[in-house]
């Protein structure tokens, strides 16, 4: 063991994964790396007596610590963010609003200047780091490639979605851009372990087939998934159905119209429908879908899609009065891939904007919906790292596959719940944010420091 990092030994209130793993009062025995953070080796979990037999228990550097309170989770992942919007907080609902309303308004607040953005970007990080995620699929705004330079420079893992809006006309001064902004996020991840690029074209309302087919075709020779939001709201679904709505006149405001921004869409079909045929070329991460038929389910099983779900995103934004309840449940009983994601701080509520975590959206399903705690946390941590493209071994914390080194560890605050209860219901029914295990001899490490 190298000498910089230190053996602690976790006495906890339980364990879980997602995964099946699921344990009451055990020790967790860990090698942890001040300069691998959120990262540690998970040596072994389980019975204290066995556990500390285990060779590394007594060598010298070796701490005791007493997290009996706690139940340990995999770090978190958030399959779906926009790190570059923190700058803007919370923002209340306003139902006299529209969505372009609420779209004019982002447009109007976010930052466009590399320091500002990169200090937006790092406030998220700050924050996801505080809330227990590891890892996301961070949406880089309009504005180049600064989120992903910031990313790569955090201590987190994930893909930062490089973004394009282009339809219409313009089309081709995308299609011409692309290579070289290819070309810049390849030298910016080149010597990174934990980060990767890919394609995010926005929304079949604001980016036209080429581009679209374009993405695909890169990201399946690239192996990584290709981002885009997907039957997120009734606006999206009149335009690509019919070719008309708010999303027309807002292409008209924006001078991006002309008759060919039309050309694909109008024959009735859901936005699911529009853009299977695309996703099937690469395998995609779509956001939303908070609008899925019988039959877009086996459209998004036939693409090999998976989709990311952002709970308090549809709540606030109140799309099951339009849609009615997302079908998540569904989605995954069907076989389609699904996970977490937070979409913006912009849309959480104010009282939890000071983290950035999956875990309160796991919270919320499993107290609205009634879903199982073990499905829950699956969604925050293992499913979205698999939809990712990380390896979602990483996010287990199964006895029999150690040691295993893990993209980190959370410890959940279950202090006053009751000790019966099964160690993965005691941590959705907490109300606390998961803290990451850090090494006990160095101060808190964040991508600001």
């Amino acid at each position: 063991m190298r000498s910089d990092r230190e053996i602690q030994i976790l006495r906890l209130a339980g364990a879980a994964d997602g995964r099946g793993t699921r344990l009451g009062p055990c020790t967790a025995i860990l090698e942890v790396s001040p300069d691998a953070f959120p990262g540690v080796e998970l040596l072994a979990i389980g019975n204290d007596d066995i556990v500390r037999s285990h060779p590394a228990v007594s060598g010298p550097s070796s701490v005791e610590i007493d997290a009996s309170g706690c139940v340990a989770i995999p770090g978190l992942v958030n399959a779906h963010t926009h790190l570059d919007l923190t700058h803007i907080g919370a923002q209340a609902y306003r139902p006299e609003h529209t969505f372009i309303d609420w779209v004019d308004m982002i447009r109007e607040r976010r930052e466009t200047t590399p320091d500002a953005i990169r200090a937006s970007v790092r406030a998220g990080i700050d924050k996801s780091i505080r809330g227990g995620v590891v890892a996301v699929g961070d949406v880089a705004g309009v504005f180049g490639l600064e989120p992903l330079r910031e990313l790569v420079s955090s201590p987190m893992a994930g893909k930062v979605g490089i973004e394009l809006f282009g339809i219409g006309k313009r089309q081709k001064s995308i299609l011409e851009r692309m290579a070289d902004l290819a070309a810049a996020a390849s030298e910016l991840t080149r010597n990174s372990s934990r980060v990767d690029w890919t394609w995010q074209p926005h929304a079949p309302y604001s980016v036209g087939t080429s581009i679209y087919r374009r993405c695909a075709r890169e990201c399946s020779d690239r192996g990584v998934p290709m981002m885009t939001h997907l039957a997120e709201t009734p606006q999206e679904a009149e335009f690509v159905a019919h070719g008309t709505g708010a999303q027309v006149e807002l292409l008209r405001r924006l001078d991006a119209w002309d008759e060919t921004c039309i050309e694909s869409v109008g024959r009735g079909e859901t936005p699911v429908e529009y853009l299977s045929p695309i996703l099937a070329e690469s395998h995609s991460i779509v956001a939303h879908v908070n609008y899925a038929s019988d039959e877009d389910i086996g459209r998004l099983i036939d693409a090999g899609a998976s989709v990311a779900y952002c709970p308090r995103a549809s709540q606030y934004f109140r799309q099951e009065q339009a849609f009615g309840p997302h079908r998540y449940r569904e989605l995954l009983e069907a076989g389609v891939s699904v996970a977490l994601g937070t979409d913006s701080i912009v849309n959480l509520p104010e009282e939890d904007s000071d983290r950035l975590s999956t875990l309160d959206d796991a919270r919320l399903l499993v107290r609205r919906d009634g879903l199982p705690p073990e499905v829950a946390l699956s969604i925050a941590t293992w499913r979205g790292a698999d939809a990712l493209g990380l390896d979602p071994d990483c996010y287990s914390l199964a006895p029999s596959r150690l040691p295993r080194r893990l993209a980190g560890l959370g410890l959940v605050d279950v202090f006053g719940l009751a000790p019966d209860q099964p160690a993965d219901a005691r941590v959705m029914a907490s109300e606390r944010p998961s803290q990451l295990v850090r090494p006990t001899h160095m101060p808190a490490k964040n991508s600001a420091s």
